[in-house]
């Protein structure tokens, strides 16, 4: 039996117990994730790229679901990994599509790059932090704190699917459920996905992994 590896993983970022964010339209992450991976899983067969849809497991601790995601991800040993969420922000105005990479990966940064600007230009917004790559190694949940950017600091636990995984992954914030941008993203979900194959295609050309 030939075993077919993929050129890309995508995530859905959220549970059914776990849910994430819920956007002005009462939209959760793990629904909107489901939709945005199906979306680009469709896209990237149109490409030709070999691509899976995988959920975290839904029970056990933050650390023991990711444990067991990113253990199977390195097993199954894609090219590439792409995460989907949506940011919320109460009582702020932030718009934008950002993708975070793990610090030190010089390829997750390009695969940050190629996908967010791609994305962004689908909904119609910017790309947050110039390019739309962002190096981060910890979750937002944590202690309060603002960066040089006025926006939250990163203070809560390690991004475990950047960090435990060995090849190149990006948690992918497409927009802000709470902004107008989330209604031109709900309306473009084939978009989005679309955007999303491309940035993986010129990735796993530039890097050579096809």
């Amino acid at each position: 039996m030939i075993r077919v590896v993929p050129d890309v993983a995508f995530v859905v970022g959220h549970t059914d117990d776990r849910p994430g964010a819920t956007a002005v339209d009462g939209l959760t992450e793990v629904e909107w994730g489901r939709r945005v991976c199906a979306a680009a899983h469709d896209a990237c067969a149109l490409r030709g790229i070999r691509s899976c849809t995988l959920e975290k497991p839904p029970a056990g601790t933050y650390r023991d679901r990711l444990q067991v995601l990113t253990s199977y991800l390195n097993e199954l040993d894609p090219a590439l990994v792409v995460e989907v969420h949506f940011n919320v922000m109460p009582g702020h105005d932030f718009r934008g599509t950002v993708a975070l990479h793990w610090p030190t990966s010089a390829a997750g940064e390009l695969l940050a790059q190629e996908v967010a600007q791609r994305v962004a230009d689908s909904i119609g917004t910017r790309a947050r932090s110039g390019d739309g790559a962002l190096p981060q190694a910890r979750s937002w949940n944590g202690p309060s704190a603002v960066g040089p950017d006025g926006q939250p600091a990163p203070g809560g636990p390690p991004l475990y699917t950047l960090q435990w995984t060995r090849m190149p992954a990006i948690i992918l914030e497409t927009h802000f459920g709470d902004s107008a941008d989330h209604v031109q993203a709900i309306s473009r979900v084939s978009q989005i996905g679309e955007a999303i194959a491309a940035g993986v295609d010129e990735t796993l050309d530039r890097l050579e992994l096809t």
